[in-house]
């Protein structure tokens, strides 16, 4: 799946390289008004899928169907956002739960645009708050993206 490969999704591991079997149970699913509607109940369907929660995959498929109404879940953005609202990086790993998290997202969302009066966009946060999850996270290897991200991010960056 392609997703899978360019975001790194770790899915091939999760189920043994068998995306047919993934591919079939999305199919099963019948998401696609859930989709439009943005029923943010699909990720977890989606997710729910052999015994595992593809919670990282689930999250961006939605994502790339409709990215104004499904924000990515991803390590690093799970790591920032916890350590920005709760004062604990590890918060969301704890939950696991994609509702709150999305909401938890929105709510931000609409306290920049209460306080800085324009719109602020899921991509624009989940760069910011990847980039600050690997912050506090102390990862080493800050490549050419990361820093070229955080140049261009910057303005953003100093009002959040």
């Amino acid at each position: 799946m392609l997703i899978d490969r360019l975001y790194n999704c770790n899915v091939r591991v999760l189920i043994r390289g068998d995306y047919r079997q993934l591919a079939r149970h999305i199919i099963s699913l019948k998401i696609d008004p859930d989709l439009t509607a943005g029923n943010i109940q699909v990720v977890d369907k989606i997710s729910r899928f052999q015994g595992k929660n593809l919670l990282v995959f689930a999250s961006k498929y939605a994502h790339f169907h409709q990215p104004g109404k499904f924000p990515i879940w991803d390590k690093f953005v799970v790591i920032g956002l916890g350590h920005i609202l709760y004062g604990k990086k590890q918060y969301y790993y704890e939950k696991r739960s994609y509702t709150q998290f999305k909401s938890d997202i929105d709510n931000l969302i609409n306290a920049y645009h209460h306080n800085f009066g324009s719109k602020l966009s899921y991509k624009d946060l989940d760069v910011y708050l990847w980039l600050y999850g690997q912050k506090i996270n102390r990862f080493k290897g800050v490549s050419k993206e990361v820093k070229d991200l955080n140049k261009k991010y910057s303005a953003l960056f100093k009002q959040l």
